[in-house]
């Protein structure tokens, strides 16, 4: 399969040469840490030579993964708290972004208050939200629209973890297995309109998505979804067709730099969908670098090579077995036995003293965030079921290589 480009045989459109309408959609967007300072001083510069390619779509889609705000305080979780001043919000309509997806692990980074802004900020400047709310319903709402004559529905949820709306409470869209599959199957039921679910959730670095992730973003194309385009681990991890329904299972970061060595973590994609009659005709993805100051294509020997290495790892989803084995060589990597992987649980418990808000978040994340559940299960299981034995040489070794390839 050509890991860049799939074109679709859909058969005859009822109106014969039907024009095609495109829907681009972005990776992790946040202009923090290494591209704070040069998104301040020239914020359409930091896209480089991918600003056309946003142009030449008919909607563009991020991830909007911060609170967009000047009030609230830094909720208790694992993992840093994100914020930007509104300021940010318009070079984004200049891009322009049209739909800004909020169901991602940092939406509720800063409290209520601050999403209640962030909702705010991006609907006064025209840009749709979707995945986040201050209500249940609003939470679960789907982005009902029209692209040019084509009808489409955005289903925007994730994993979540602290920033999950549980309970009607304020926060973001987090998946639920048979409710997001019958919200699918209900819009497929009522008409020919494309049903698009953008998934923020995985494990972060993996250079394969887990087995647990497959599965729920295979069930998503059972259930009658026309493409899935997913975000989070900070790489980007290829491409599939399943039964006829482009899944794309992450795209890496977008503007979201931070310091790494690993090439893979400052690569991502943008994915392209065409779409004709309420049917997705083609998929592309564009490949692209994270400098210092902007992002830039990847073209050239380069691109060939980067193609090669996702088809590489995509390959392995026709093999469960094979699957399973980078899954488990992937955590073994950081938690090779019992004491690596329980030391985290002993740490949590030394904080409670001191930080009991915190501990409990953390804590909250080994039972209720699948990547960190599914990874704790994995791990528990290989210790006392199979005590001593490794993960598979070959997933070592491609697991090693993939973690250490250092920035061109």
């Amino acid at each position: 399969m050509n890991p860049w480009a799939h074109e679709f045989d859909r058969g005859e459109t009822r109106g014969g040469d039907s024009p095609r309408r495109r829907l681009t959609f972005a990776g992790d967007w946040a202009p923090v840490w290494l591209y704070e300072e040069a998104y301040r001083r020239d914020p359409l510069a930091i896209y480089g030579d991918l600003l056309p390619l946003f142009r030449e779509s008919d909607l563009n889609l991020v991830n909007v993964e911060t609170a967009i705000s000047g009030r609230g305080a830094p909720i208790a979780k694992n993992g840093p708290c994100i914020t930007v001043p509104p300021s940010v919000i318009p070079p984004m309509t200049e891009v322009p972004f049209h739909v800004a997806c909020l169901a991602n692990n940092h939406t509720l980074d800063f409290g209520a208050e601050a999403l209640e802004d962030t909702l705010s900020h991006l609907r006064a400047a025209g840009i749709q939200t979707t995945g986040a709310g201050m209500t249940e319903a609003e939470v679960k709402r789907p982005l009902e629209m029209t692209v040019g004559e084509e009808p489409v529905v955005i289903i925007n949820c994730g994993e979540a973890e602290a920033c999950a709306s549980i309970g009607g409470e304020p926060g973001v869209w987090c998946y639920e297995l048979r409710e997001v599959e019958g919200i699918i199957r209900r819009y497929r039921a009522e008409g020919e309109r494309a049903v698009i679910v953008v998934y923020h959730g995985g494990r972060e670095v993996a250079p394969s998505p887990p087995p647990y992730t497959v599965a729920i973003l295979r069930g998503m194309a059972e259930a009658g979804a026309h493409a899935v385009i997913a975000h989070h681990p900070h790489v980007p991890q290829g491409m599939e067709i399943y039964q006829g329904v482009p899944i794309v299972y992450s795209l890496g970061n977008f503007v979201f730099r931070y310091n790494t060595p690993s090439y893979y973590q400052q690569v991502g994609l943008l994915a392209h969908l065409d779409l004709a009659e309420g049917k997705v005709v083609g998929i592309s993805l564009t490949p692209y670098r994270m400098g210092n100051e902007r992002l830039s294509l990847i073209a050239g020997k380069e691109k060939e090579a980067l193609g090669a290495e996702l088809r590489s790892w995509t390959d392995l989803l026709g093999d469960p077995a094979a699957l399973e084995e980078v899954w488990l060589a992937f955590l073994m990597r950081a938690f090779p036995d019992p004491a690596a992987f329980l030391k985290g649980m002993g740490d949590l418990y030394a904080m409670a003293a001191a930080d009991p808000a915190t501990a409990a978040a953390k804590a909250l994340n080994y039972f209720f965030a699948p990547a960190h559940r599914e990874a704790a299960i994995t791990l528990l299981h290989r210790y006392s079921r199979k005590a001593g034995q490794p993960p598979a040489e070959w997933a070592v070794e491609r697991v090693h290589r993939w973690m250490t390839t250092p920035v061109k």
